[in-house]
C-alpha cells in the first residue's frame, strides 16, 4: 500500500525525468559513435542502441508501479523514447544528407539509414498512434485505482 508521503514524492519529475536524461546521454554516445565512423550505422552503433532499448525497458519495467500512477505516464515513457530516438537520427541524416545533397538519396535510400530514418518512424509512430488512442481511453490512467 502506498503512504501518503510516498504518494506526494511520487511525480514525473522524480520517475520520467531522469529516464528521459538517461536516453539523450544514450543517444549522444551513439551519435558520436556514428559521426566518428563516417556517419555510418555500424555493428557498434546498432549494438548501443539495442543496449539503450534495453536499458530503457528494464527502467521502465522496474518503475511500472509507479509509471501506472502518474497520469498518462506511459505514454510520456513512450514519448520520450520515441522523441529523441526519431528526431536524433533524422537529424543526423539530414546534416548527413546536406553535405551531400547529390548522393543523399541513394546513400539514405540504399543505406541502414532507411532503416532508422523511415522504418523506424513509420512502424513505432503507428505503435505510438495506437498507444495514445489506448491513453485516451482510459482517460490517462493505467492503474484503474
Amino acid at each position: 500500500m502506498t503512504t501518503t508521503a510516498e504518494r506526494s514524492s511520487l511525480n514525473s519529475s522524480s520517475v520520467l525525468l531522469p529516464y528521459y536524461l538517461g536516453i539523450i546521454a544514450g543517444l549522444v554516445v551513439i551519435h558520436a559513435v556514428i559521426a566518428f565512423s563516417g556517419s555510418a550505422i555500424t555493428v557498434l552503433s546498432a549494438l548501443l542502441l539495442a543496449a539503450l532499448a534495453l536499458a530503457a525497458g528494464i527502467y521502465l519495467w522496474m518503475r511500472r508501479h509507479d509509471i501506472a500512477r502518474i497520469r498518462f505516464g506511459s505514454l510520456v515513457a513512450h514519448v520520450a523514447l520515441f522523441v529523441p530516438v526519431v528526431a536524433s537520427y533524422s537529424l543526423h541524416a539530414a546534416v548527413f544528407g546536406m553535405r551531400d545533397p547529390a548522393g543523399a538519396a541513394d546513400i539514405l535510400l540504399g543505406s541502414p539509414w532507411f532503416g532508422a530514418v523511415f522504418l523506424t518512424t513509420g512502424l513505432w509512430g503507428l505503435g505510438l498512434m495506437l498507444h495514445l488512442v489506448a491513453s485516451i481511453a482510459q482517460r490517462g490512467w493505467e492503474d484503474r485505482r
